[in-house]
């Protein structure tokens, strides 16, 4: 999702499926590439946002934290700013924020 500078999200959401295991390199680079491209389209202070949803309970494991680092990674490289990737389950929304990732390495 894109959010603007305001802190306004915009109502046009993109859906991943298929995305059990976390991307490959090539499958990482190809991301890179696509959200590199939307930065063309984006303003300054303009910024991504993410949400890994999943069946089952909210608990973050080691591949939903394979998830967040991949996606960080991708903005990263990019040069794109994102808010803190989130994990929906079927009872709970959570945070996955970099610096915990940091910590679980």
């Amino acid at each position: 999702m894109f959010i603007e500078a305001s802190g306004r999200p915009l109502p046009h959401l993109s859906q991943i499926e298929d995305t059990v295991q976390p991307p490959s390199p090539a499958e990482q680079d190809s991301f890179v590439h696509f959200i590199g491209a939307l930065k063309d389209e984006m303003r300054t202070g303009d910024r991504l946002a993410f949400l890994r949803s999943r069946p089952g309970r909210a608990v973050i494991n080691e591949v939903d934290r394979a998830w967040a680092r991949s996606l960080y990674a991708a903005c990263r490289a990019a040069k794109i700013a994102t808010d803190v990737v989130h994990l929906a389950g079927d009872d709970d929304v959570v945070p996955i924020p970099l610096d915990d990732l940091a910590r679980s390495a």
